[in-house]
């Protein structure tokens, strides 16, 4: 006779698996030290006035190239006057608007969250927030979810974006009509073939990559594709991000959390 599986009640189950989380974050703050990391994202952003008053916007000499949308870049250059501290309040209050607890407990409590705070840059909390509102159903959140991927067309979210369109079919005309006016709007910028050039160049992985591509490099999206491919099929765009991507950065990691208490299919 076949001894019945051990079965752990619900309650104490979710109580482990909280336990396990934190006590993986609590060691990742302790060997990535997030709050020491120098402020790269803000200190490009502080450039950027004077790169779109002398038109260097994709030659600017920063601790990084500039490589999004040329339309985010006076949004940026106006983020970077209000200062430092009110967008990072701003990357609390984004959590909020979750309006789940739990949820907000897992981003605020990962070491993964802290550094886009203190690197300033508060989209990229705005677009993961979008990405749990998106994929929960919300109809605002997800048109404003793929208007920002069209300008930060980072593989990251490129896989939610896709399932999206493939599941919600209302989504197709708004999408393309957002696209093309976007397009339009950058072609009339004269940015577009610059654009190009600097998101194309822009292929180096940072100091601190996270992800296996750290050992096997660009050979990894060989598997990395394929699979990500297979788990935005599967309905786990969140997961397939961090296949997709070329390099993972910390807040990358926090991507799979959109898939946590799932309430559409």
């Amino acid at each position: 006779m076949t001894a019945p599986a051990l079965a752990l009640p619900p309650a104490l189950g979710h109580r482990l698996a909280l336990a396990t989380y934190l006590g993986l974050n609590i060691a990742a703050f302790v060997l990535f030290e997030p709050f020491k990391l120098l402020r790269g994202d803000w200190e490009l952003w502080a450039a950027l006035p004077s790169a779109i008053a002398t038109g260097t916007l994709y030659s600017l000499d920063a601790p990084m190239p500039y490589v999004w949308s040329p339309l985010l870049a006076p949004v940026m250059a106006l983020v970077s006057i209000t200062g430092f501290w009110p967008q990072a309040v701003a990357h609390i209050a984004l959590l909020f608007t979750l309006r789940d607890r739990w949820l907000v407990l897992l981003i605020a409590s990962s070491a993964f969250f802290w550094p886009a705070i203190m690197g300033g840059n508060p989209l990229f909390t705005l677009m993961l927030v979008l990405a749990i509102l998106s994929y929960r159903g919300g109809h605002a959140a997800s048109l404003t979810f793929l208007a920002l991927v069209v300008m930060i067309p980072r593989p990251l979210f490129m896989p939610l974006a896709a399932w999206l369109l493939w599941k919600r079919p209302e989504l197709r005309t708004p999408f393309a009509l957002i696209f093309a006016i976007h397009a339009g709007a950058v072609a009339a910028s004269g940015y577009a073939i610059p654009w190009i050039e600097a998101a194309l160049s822009h292929s180096d992985a940072p100091l601190l990559d996270l992800g296996i591509t750290a050992w096997l490099g660009a050979g990894w999206l060989l598997i990395g594709i394929p699979l990500g491919i297979w788990l935005t099929a599967r309905g786990h765009p969140g997961w397939a991000g961090l296949a997709v991507s070329p390099y993972i950065l910390q807040g990358y990691l926090l991507m799979p959390l959109i898939e946590v208490r799932r309430r559409v299919s």
